[in-house]
């Protein structure tokens, strides 16, 4: 039973290791700190207690939006647990723009055209202008090849637990079973060595963005 447990302990470790890996990418190149090219200029000075910010999304068009308020709610029973949140948002811009904000912290997100990347970018307005330019992240989701690896694995763990029980334990009145268990086991052995390189390439992806920011003279 020991013996049982240590093999089931060990599958254990390889499948949470391996089953559903992601990978993690460093930031893109920070923006350099420079005017975005394009950039249209609003027409008016900022009123009065506004401050300008120019918004770049790094050699692309971004659709920026600002987080205004966000909410929580939540309710419990006697069997159950509901919780649930919601953001209110405002569209600010399409990059390279000029916004003008007031004071404090506020919560964009910049996301790409496709909407299929975003970032969340926190930056703190003071009384002085300034230039904030992202360079958005990238994330992609396991592909196919990770369910073909996990079951790899999966099976080849069964087989291994199963093969290495059995060579332990032959039953005395099969002579060949010992042999058996071990070619199950080495089986076993060989679909989690070959499922965790196949579980691996098709991995997801995270990539965080990469921002620069810089004042500008008014």
């Amino acid at each position: 039973m020991t013996q049982m447990t240590s093999w089931s302990v060990l599958g254990a470790l390889l499948l949470s290791s391996a089953c559903l890996p992601t990978k993690n990418l460093p930031p893109p190149p920070a923006p350099k700190a420079e005017l975005p090219s394009g950039l249209e200029r609003l027409p008016a000075a900022p009123a009065a207690g506004f401050t300008r910010v120019v918004l770049d999304g790094d050699r692309e068009a971004a659709i920026v939006t600002e987080e205004l308020s966000a909410t929580e709610a939540s309710a419990s029973g006697l069997n159950a647990f509901v919780s649930a949140s919601s953001n209110t948002t405002r569209p600010v811009c399409i990059t390279p723009c000029e916004v003008d904000f007031t004071p404090g912290l506020h919560i964009l997100t910049f996301e790409s055209r496709d909407h299929r990347r975003a970032d969340r970018v926190e930056i703190q307005v003071n009384a002085h202008s300034k230039v904030i330019r992202h360079a958005l992240g990238d994330s992609e989701p396991p592909g196919d090849g990770q369910l073909v690896g996990a079951a790899l694995m999966v099976t080849g763990l069964s087989t291994l637990i199963l093969g290495a029980a059995l060579a332990a334990s032959p039953p005395r009145d099969q002579p060949h079973a010992r042999t058996v268990g071990l070619d199950l086991a080495i089986a076993g052995a060989g679909g989690i060595v070959l499922g965790i390189p196949i579980s691996y390439a098709a991995a997801g992806t995270s990539q965080p963005g990469s921002t620069t920011e810089f004042p500008i003279e008014r």
